[in-house]
């Protein structure tokens, strides 16, 4: 392909790898581990045997310095490593109890600590890039899952 990213491409590819080995490290099984395109993640994937995970890009904006060429621009990615996990009810259809949901909680938040601990522990190559992370936001429940994302800008 003539017109590879040879810039970002390769960093999202990157972070997937890092998120692959924390997870394996934590003993938690993804069912899906991907770089989606689109406004939004399909959760469908999610199943009570695995969680998911993703690196998506949000949005790309340059970075306007004076000193820049018009060839030779930097870009500012904003991106989203999110989760997802199952959220199952019990089999009478009731929800959860007050126990079950904390259970939940602590993978949730264990899920999101790994994630966390991959973007920020990741070998970033340090060549006119910069690395910062945002918030972290909650997604769901919706359709049986329930996870969240972090807000990750990659300066390339």
């Amino acid at each position: 392909m003539a017109c590879t990213d040879t810039a970002l491409y390769p960093q999202l590819v990157k972070l997937l790898g890092c998120i692959d080995a924390k997870m394996d490290e934590c003993e938690i099984e993804l069912c899906y581990l991907g770089i989606p395109s689109g406004v939004t993640v399909d959760l469908s994937p999610v199943s009570a045997s695995g969680s998911m995970a993703w690196v998506r890009v949000v949005t790309l904006f340059p970075i306007t310095l004076p000193e820049l060429q018009r060839c030779n621009i930097q870009i500012q990615a904003q991106i989203s490593v999110g989760f997802a996990t199952c959220y199952s009810i019990n089999e009478d259809g009731t929800p959860l109890s007050a126990e079950q949901d904390m259970v939940l909680s602590e993978h949730v938040m264990s899920l999101q600590s790994a994630l966390l601990n991959a973007i920020t522990c990741c070998d970033w190559p340090t060549s006119r890039r910069a690395v910062s992370v945002g918030s972290y936001e909650p997604i769901g429940p919706t359709g049986g899952a329930v996870g969240g994302s972090w807000s990750v800008g990659i300066e390339y």
